[in-house]
């Protein structure tokens, strides 16, 4: 993933700066995932800071400023700017040329003026401060380190395993997480000693030490529960389509993902209504529901050859699971960017010349609606009310001794135990922003669905300068102002696509089966249900050997476990390993027992990947093995 980095010394002294550019070129190193990546940078006596990733739009990144010697070092992208700015259209403007580095005495509150997906670094050379933060969504990560001899940040936390004196342990904590979970929660990370920087956070350091971490910026969500719904769709319409023109220029070379759901056809309605050049993929079996729909919105649309079709690889797990493990840093299981990295295999375009845009604006992600219902409405919910509820959405309910027996007796107790308590302290993180139970379940998903999960499992972002297309501060806070009663269960959002974008909400919905302007057929959902339970029941009783496809998703990766020998080899050979029984977290009888049952027809593959997953973790992170390079490249 392309980011900022930086190692400064902890020691006033200039004979270390060999040292210091040895292993600021060893982190980049380790973050070149691609030939065409660039490394920008401002080397210094005591410190070295850049940026390394995928060129854009032909932009610097790094820049000095010459009077008074202040430094920047930027990754992502402006959308607008709070108060006085040097550029009327700054999301037209190269970043670094908008920061005013001359003024010393703001650069401390420099991040709080940016509207963007950004990272940055600032120095001030007259009192030897620097100031690192994060944008508001959250979208670009970034992690640091602390020793006694250096300060390091870096957008993966594989970059740390180039210091000097870096300590390669486990955080088990984050660990739990994982297990508990499925992706890491808090800032908490793998590594015993890293940790991320939170959204809408500076990082403060000075006198060579971390002073603090300060939010420059937090949610405000309004209590009302009515408003005119008209004059809010109109609005939300306008907004978005303002965004779109502003965030994509007229002569650039766009691509996105178009499948069956409501943010990419709107997306691509957008692109398409605005004239924007941009090529839509979709990907699935032929007779997969996300991509018959998207062939009906490319239809409607008249994307013509614009518009293709990918299969998934149904090997991506052999082919591309180390790999994927590598990339996220073992934070996420593998089976979303196994499939993503099958799919940009097909790619031809070259990263340098195009953008890819982040279709993600409403749903899970919160940026324009809730997670919530109208249930969630209330303001009477104790603590513990709050955490069933919490837990449940992060599915603990799911999580019996079957599956905790799968981890030795040691660990399993360990992150047993750690399950509710890692949820409390994000709640309690949550509760400040209102009374109202779902305003803090929105922020709550934010802090760990949106940010530590969504933006973790994304391949995209390693191949092409990747970025939002209808996301920004102002949309987010637009949403945080809409009624209570609006906001819930996607009302306006659904309201605005009624009536102002027919065409597209007369098109069948994969979630539903129903068009937007039809009542979803429940019947005909809980028969779906009945038969996904017999093909699940004759995948059992036959022991794998009747595999009957659901085309209703275009993910199938139980049957494809089952069908190709290569898949189970891929799994088998990490997960009954000689090293893996050694180092202790896994019951090797239960794991043999899970395999076989697996492979006779039942459908634990996302267990079967997250254990991977960690295992693989251990083995790159940890243990230092030699990690896999990547299996392809795309054209740049």
């Amino acid at each position: 993933m392309p980011g900022i980095l930086g190692i400064i010394s902890r020691h006033h002294r200039a004979e270390g700066a060999s040292d210091l550019a040895r292993q600021f070129r060893a982190m980049a190193d380790v973050l070149t995932h691609f030939g065409y990546y660039q490394l920008e940078s401002l080397p210094h006596d005591e410190f070295c800071i850049g940026r390394i990733g995928v060129p854009c739009r032909g932009y610097r990144h790094v820049r000095r400023d010459d009077a008074t010697g202040n430094l920047v070092a930027f990754d992502g992208f402006v959308y607008g700017w709070r108060g006085e700015c040097r550029s009327d259209k700054p999301w037209a403007v190269e970043p670094v040329s908008l920061i005013p580095l001359e003024d010393t005495e703001q650069l401390e509150h420099l991040a709080a003026s940016i509207n963007g997906s950004f990272t940055l670094c600032l120095h001030d050379a007259r009192d030897d401060r620097f100031f690192i933060s994060t944008n508001r969504l959250g979208f670009r990560r970034l992690y640091y380190y602390e020793d006694n001899e250096v300060i390091a940040f870096a957008p993966e936390i594989k970059a740390f395993m180039a210091l000097d004196g870096f300590r390669r342990e486990l955080d088990l904590e984050g660990a739990a997480d994982l297990f508990n979970y499925s992706f890491v929660i808090g800032n908490r990370t793998l590594y015993k000693h890293v940790r991320l920087l939170p959204a809408a956070t500076t990082l403060i350091i000075q006198d060579r030490a971390i002073r603090k971490t300060k939010r420059y910026w937090w949610h405000t969500y309004t209590d009302q529960l009515d408003g005119d719904a008209d004059h809010l769709a109109r609005e939300m319409f306008d907004l978005s389509s303002r965004l779109l023109l502003r965030q994509t220029r007229d002569n650039s070379k766009l691509l996105m993902g178009l499948s069956g759901g409501m943010d990419s056809r709107y997306l691509a309605y957008l692109l398409k209504t605005a004239g924007r050049q941009a090529t839509y993929s979709t990907y699935g079996s032929p007779r997969c529901d996300d991509v018959r729909i998207a062939g009906l919105v490319a239809a409607k649309l008249d994307l013509g050859s614009s518009f293709r079709q990918f299969e998934f690889d149904p090997l991506a797990y052999s082919k591309f699971g180390a790999w994927a493990a590598w990339l996220t840093d073992g934070m996420v299981d593998l089976i979303y960017p196994c499939h993503t990295l099958g799919v940009l295999q097909h790619f031809t375009e070259n990263p340098v010349e195009y953008e890819y845009l982040n279709s993600v604006w409403s749903g899970r992600v919160n940026f324009t609606m809730t997670w919530g219902t109208a249930a969630d409405i209330r303001t009477d919910l104790t603590f513990d009310q709050k955490l069933h509820r919490l837990s449940s959405m992060m599915g603990l309910q799911y999580l019996d001794d079957a599956y905790y027996f799968l981890l030795a007796p040691d660990f399993r107790e360990e992150v047993r135990k750690l399950a509710l308590p890692h949820i409390k302290h994000v709640l309690r993180e949550a509760e400040p922003v209102g009374r109202n139970f779902l305003h803090q379940k929105d922020t709550f998903t934010l802090l760990t669905r949106t940010r530590r999960l969504h933006h973790q499992y994304d391949p995209y972002r390693y191949y092409f300068a990747e970025h939002f297309a209808l996301v920004d501060d102002d949309i987010v806070e637009f949403r945080n102002r809409v009624p209570l009663n609006w906001v819930v269960d996607r009302r306006l959002y659904l309201k605005m696509y009624r009536d102002l974008v027919p065409e597209m909400a007369g098109i069948v919905y994969q979630k539903t089966g129903v068009n937007l302007f039809a009542t979803p057929n429940y019947a005909a959902q809980r028969r779906h249900e009945r038969m996904n339970r017999l093909r699940y029941l004759l995948g059992r009783v036959s022991l794998g050997r009747i595999n009957l496809y659901d085309h209703h998703t275009f993910l199938h990766q139980d049957i494809w476990y089952r069908k190709y020998a290569k898949n189970r080899l891929f799994f088998e050979d990490i997960l009954l390993d000689q090293r893996t029984s050694r180092r202790g977290f896994y019951d090797p009888p239960a794991i043999r027992r899970l395999l076989k049952n697996q492979a006779h027809g039942s459908s634990n593959y996302e267990v079967i990947a997250k254990l991977a997953t960690f295992e693989l973790f251990n083995r790159f992170f940890i243990d230092r093995e030699s990690h896999p390079k990547a299996p392809y490249t795309l054209n740049g």
